[in-house]
């Protein structure tokens, strides 16, 4: 005796049709059996079991992250009945542009180097593309070899001054993400500062004249100076 067809249903969101939604969507999965009325489900996100029991089996899907994720419900052959399958597909949307977090030197910082690695983070749901370091509004490097979630840097050599630098990223659906600027100082350190005081304004040939020094670098800490006359 031959066994008769059975069928399914599977909806998504109630409709039985592949779906697209944003990230953070909650999409309701619902596996029916039509025939015969009753039977056991299993249900599939990917390849994994997520349901498994009496007809119908239900289930709210929390979708953080963007892809595709394929949704199987399976009607396993008895004796009386074929097995069957329904799929549909939910894609969801990366609708984030990647976000960045300049690490290092923080804003306002002052530094007594002129070669500088600065540094960042970038966050985002789709491969990344490039990101491009702007100083004073001005580009000026790109790195195309981007890793999401791992501290990057562009190393640049400056002259004495100050700046705002920020970063720019693109990912793979064409999302531009932008930091904030972070201003920095850069100080020539081999600059000294020097006083130099006498006790008296003026002092007669053959005097002896006490001399005090104080010298300091562009922070203001204390070196050791010698004063010599002629």
């Amino acid at each position: 005796i031959a066994r008769a067809a059975s069928d399914i249903t599977l909806a998504l969101n109630g409709s039985e049709s592949n779906m697209t939604v944003s990230e953070d969507a909650d999409v309701n999965v619902t596996a029916a059996m039509v025939t015969p009325a009753t039977g056991t489900l299993l249900v599939y996100q990917n390849g994994t079991l997520i349901l498994n029991g009496s007809s119908p089996q239900s289930v709210i899907l929390h979708l953080p992250n963007p892809g595709v994720y394929n949704i199987t419900a399976v009607y396993e052959q008895t004796e009386n009945y074929s097995a069957t399958t329904d799929s549909q597909f939910i894609t969801v949307q990366d609708t984030r542009d990647p976000n960045i977090t300049l690490e290092y030197p923080s804003n306002n910082s002052i530094l007594g180097v002129l070669t500088v690695n600065l540094q960042y983070t970038v966050q985002d749901g789709s491969p990344l593309i490039n990101c491009s370091l702007y100083i004073n509004s001005t580009l000026n490097q790109t790195n195309s070899s981007v890793t999401a979630n791992t501290s990057l840097s562009f190393p640049v050599t400056f002259n004495p001054g100050t700046y705002g630098w920020d970063v720019r990223c693109y990912d793979s659906v064409e999302q531009l993400g932008r930091s904030g600027i972070n201003t920095v100082t850069l100080v020539n350190v081999t600059v000294l500062y020097a006083t130099v005081n006498t006790s008296d304004a003026a002092y007669g040939r053959g005097d002896i004249v006490p001399i005090k020094t104080n010298v300091t670098d562009y922070f203001g800490e204390p070196l050791i100076g010698n004063v010599t006359t002629d």
